[in-house]
């Protein structure tokens, strides 16, 4: 259950945003809407397929043979790229200040980008695919009013398909934006994510599985998720995420 006071300072917090902030395109200021018609056409979606484990070029962002094991993601999509300049100010906004009514309008990169790959476009199609959000530790959570990868699923599936209960981040860690190195990114998210059992015992285990995040770098994250969910009995993991960079 969530905490009553969490929910209210999520709802003061909207309503002071609405007020000091009338609704406007988050990209050029436009009036009266969130994401105008122009921003939402030319806003280029990111135009690099990678490989996420070596960060290569890859067909269809599917990890190569090369790289894959049992604790990698099979294949990886991102919808923007997280460098400086507009994109990285909303989203920046979006993850450290609780905007969260900023969910709708990113969240339409990304079915901007399902739609432009048709094996995900049927992932997203097909009822029995579960979309997993990278979950936040309950303390951040709490700090930020809403969980950015959550509110980012749940603009895509149905609530039936959110599947925000089989993944449990079972210890704080160093935020991942705040590791430099390469190494220690990977290392930083070792241990941090677990699996719920009694989802688990619930759930049917369908072949495929979508995991979703807001921002990946080194896809230490992705990665430490997979393999969670490979251990869990699904075949083959697909992660998307709003940015990469």
């Amino acid at each position: 259950m969530q905490n009553p006071f969490a929910q209210l300072a999520r709802f003061l917090g909207d309503a002071a945003t609405h007020i000091l902030y009338p609704e406007e395109c988050v990209f050029c200021g436009a009036e009266r809407t969130l994401l105008c018609e122009a921003c939402a056409a030319t806003t280029p979606l990111s135009p690099q397929l990678l490989c996420l484990s070596c960060e290569r070029t890859s067909s269809f962002g599917a990890t190569h043979a090369a790289c894959q094991t049992a604790r990698t993601v099979d294949t990886y999509l991102s919808a923007l790229t997280y460098e400086p300049g507009p994109v990285q100010d909303v989203i920046y906004a979006w993850k450290y200040s609780s905007i969260s009514h900023l969910s709708l309008p990113l969240s339409y990169f990304v079915r901007r980008l399902i739609t432009a790959h048709p094996y995900m476009r049927e992932l997203l199609e097909d009822e029995q695919i579960p979309f997993v959000p990278v979950p936040m530790h309950v303390f951040k959570q709490r700090l930020r009013g809403f969980n950015q990868a959550e509110a980012l699923v749940r603009s895509l599936v149905p609530t039936s398909r959110v599947s925000n209960d089989l993944l449990v981040r079972v210890r704080k860690g160093s935020p991942q934006a705040s590791v430099s190195s390469r190494v220690r990114r990977l290392m930083n998210a070792r241990g941090v994510y677990g699996l719920r059992t009694a989802y688990l015992d619930q759930h049917p285990r369908s072949r495929d599985v979508v995991l979703v995040d807001d921002v990946a770098t080194t896809g230490a994250t992705l990665n430490e998720c997979a393999c969670l969910l490979k251990r869990a009995g699904y075949k083959r993991v697909h992660a998307i995420t709003l940015a990469h960079g």
